[in-house]
């Protein structure tokens, strides 16, 4: 009886090996799917990522093209600023220069006729009559 007790203590054994080599074998086998799944789950999400980093990019390249332009469009007002107050300054300078022929002319002319005297509001005609 110890020959057979043996005998199928060897094959127990012999049948515990087998099944440590199939969980192992099963277990390599899921290990070998589950690698596969993850990296076709990370090629996914990459390019996922990839395709909302190239929208991101978009809008960006389009906002800064909006903001380009608005740049333009705030420096070519500037310039028109300065270009209107250099205009504003000129003819204040003219003005001036025109107001104090006038009033020489207008002291000229007194001083010329002393027997003038200043036409009250009432009396002024209009110049372009």
């Amino acid at each position: 009886m110890d020959a057979k007790y043996e005998q199928l203590s060897g094959f127990t054994m012999s049948f515990a090996n087998l099944l440590i080599l199939l969980n192992f074998s099963a277990l390599f086998l899921v290990a070998f799917v589950l690698w596969g799944a993850i990296k076709s789950t990370k090629r996914q999400v990459m390019s996922q990522l990839n395709r909302e980093l190239l929208e991101v990019r978009r809008q960006i390249r389009t906002s800064m093209k909006g903001f380009d332009r608005l740049h333009d469009h705030v420096t070519d007002n500037h310039e028109r600023i300065l270009k209107i107050e250099v205009n504003v300054a000129s003819i204040q300078d003219e003005l001036e220069f025109v107001g104090s022929q006038v009033k020489g002319l207008l002291n000229f002319n007194a001083a010329s006729n002393p027997d003038s005297e200043p036409v009250p509001d009432e009396e002024r005609k209009p110049i372009l009559d």
